[in-house]
């Protein structure tokens, strides 16, 4: 086992998905996207105070563990983002449509490219 299948197999990922381009659709954009929308759900909450370390590490291990639904998480992960840390509707529409098409439109037509 090399080191790329040693991380695959400890994150319970298939090894190829930390190959590019399935590196960013796949582990990335969702891991980045899951963890800023755990943390602004835990600091709507208020349980454990607002902002602080433990509110961001918890929000760390939270999309740790939703990081085996690969893309699938970014159809939870960024409505939540635009409900929690968006004010007002035409702002949180405007940002849902605009992540999908980049998501579906934009990264598709430089991955096709590489």
């Amino acid at each position: 086992m090399d080191g790329i299948e040693e991380i695959a197999y400890i994150l319970g990922l298939p090894s190829e998905w930390l190959e590019m381009p399935l590196l960013l659709t796949n582990v990335i954009l969702p891991f980045g996207f899951g963890a800023y929308a755990f943390y602004l759900f835990l600091n709507k909450l208020k349980i454990l105070g607002e902002g602080g370390i433990v509110n961001t590490l918890l929000a760390l291990v939270l999309s740790l563990l939703t990081l085996r639904l690969g893309q699938i998480s970014l159809f939870i992960t960024i409505p939540m983002i635009a409900f929690f840390g968006i004010e007002s509707w035409v702002s949180r529409l405007i940002f849902i449509i605009l992540v999908f098409l980049l998501f579906f439109y934009l990264i598709p037509a430089i991955s096709a490219g590489a």
